[in-house]
């Protein structure tokens, strides 16, 4: 048995298991350990258990922050929505703005060409 414990704890140092397993895995070999591995379980098992501990602080905190940041997220959201939307208006205003004057030069460009057309067949007319 001490050499099936040995080789629970060596898979555990090599990172093969967690210290959870380790730990069922010890409980359910038997046989007394010794003092050296008495020790050595000690030790996994607080470790196992400042490493639980972190992480059930960690997802507090995280969940904090989380909760704390949400309203800032959502106020920044908001503002760039309506930064976003009053861009959108501008640029649309000002390609408006735009194709109105270009359809207006086009036109002034087609009334003076028609015009010159005109004046060239009366002239064309005349010679007739």
């Amino acid at each position: 048995m001490k050499e099936e414990r040995l080789m629970i704890l060596e898979m555990l140092k090599e990172g093969k298991i967690s210290a959870e397993e380790a730990a069922k895995l010890l409980k359910t070999v038997g046989d007394s350990p010794s003092r050296e591995e008495r020790a050595l379980e000690d030790k996994f098992e607080t470790f196992y258990m400042n490493v639980d501990s972190f992480a059930k602080d960690l997802k507090k905190r995280a969940e904090t922050a989380y909760y704390k940041a949400e309203p800032k997220i959502k106020v920044a959201t908001k503002k760039t929505l309506e930064k976003t939307v009053d861009l959108m208006q501008d640029v649309s205003e000002k390609l408006k703005a735009t194709v109105n004057k270009l359809e207006d030069e086009a036109e002034e460009k087609i009334d003076t060409l028609a015009e010159e057309a005109i004046e060239i067949v009366e002239e064309l007319k005349k010679d007739l």
